[in-house]
């Protein structure tokens, strides 16, 4: 598992800066280039969506951020061990 969160993880973290940096078509079809318009529009659009995508949530999991006892669910007792 640690291994796909690698490689998402090094996929995703260039690919967010990119978009930052990548020019985009607005409404009128005029390409914008500048830098603060191509952030602004990144951030209203897609940026959220691609950094929860980016998280790796079995580090999550493992380091308690969501609050309360650490459990692990153990698929061959069908129980959960604390």
């Amino acid at each position: 598992m640690r291994i796909a969160n690698v490689c998402i993880l090094c996929y995703s973290s260039p690919d967010i800066v990119l978009n930052f940096r990548t020019t985009y078509v607005s409404r009128k079809g005029e390409v914008v280039s500048n830098s603060r318009s191509i952030a602004v529009n990144y951030v209203k659009g897609w940026f959220f969506v691609d950094l929860v995508a980016a998280l790796p949530f079995d580090f999550l999991y493992a380091s308690d951020v969501y609050g309360g006892e650490v459990s692990i669910f153990h698929p061959l007792t069908n129980s959960f061990m604390s």
